[in-house]
């Protein structure tokens, strides 16, 4: 759900209806296009009472106001069985971990999931999260620096002698 609203935010008429509905408030004629691409998506629902935003919207919601900056991710540990990977978030903690799929650090990097744990990558994180399942990555880029890459083959002089 952060991805959709991070990289694919809703139509603005939408997002508004679903912010009048999170905050209580019913139009009283609601675009019926724009409820049902909400409806669709699982961000609302209609009950006898009215319309409702559904704990998905919310989520929604709360991606796009929270804010989101650019960060270093290091990957500690992967775990092949259950398909993800333990990684550092720089700025959000020093000292707890949090897991990823590793299928995004690995689509990220081209690179098999032996060859991730010690590598760098980018990407953008929820650091006011207070909690380490709460910390969604997205936009992952890397890794910054692999070994054996050009700068190591190369040497100091980066082959322009």
């Amino acid at each position: 759900m952060t991805r959709l609203a991070t990289e694919r935010p809703l139509p603005l008429p939408a997002e508004e209806l679903l912010r009048e509905l999170a905050a209580g408030r019913v139009p009283v004629l609601p675009d019926r296009q724009v409820l049902a691409s909400l409806k669709v998506r699982g961000l609302a629902v209609e009950v006898d009472f009215g319309l409702l935003a559904t704990e998905l919207g919310r989520v929604y919601l709360a991606a796009r106001a929270g804010g989101r900056v650019v960060t270093r991710v290091v990957v500690r540990s992967v775990d092949v069985e259950t398909r993800t990977a333990l990684v550092m978030v720089e700025g959000w903690s020093d000292r707890t971990p949090v897991m990823v799929l590793l299928g995004l650090l690995r689509a990220a990097s081209c690179l098999d999931a032996e060859a991730l744990p010690g590598l760098d990558f980018e990407a953008e994180a929820n650091l006011d999260a207070l909690e380490a399942d709460d910390v969604v990555l997205t936009r992952i880029a890397g890794p910054t620096a692999l070994p054996g890459t050009a700068a190591a083959v190369l040497g100091d002089g980066g082959g322009h002698e």
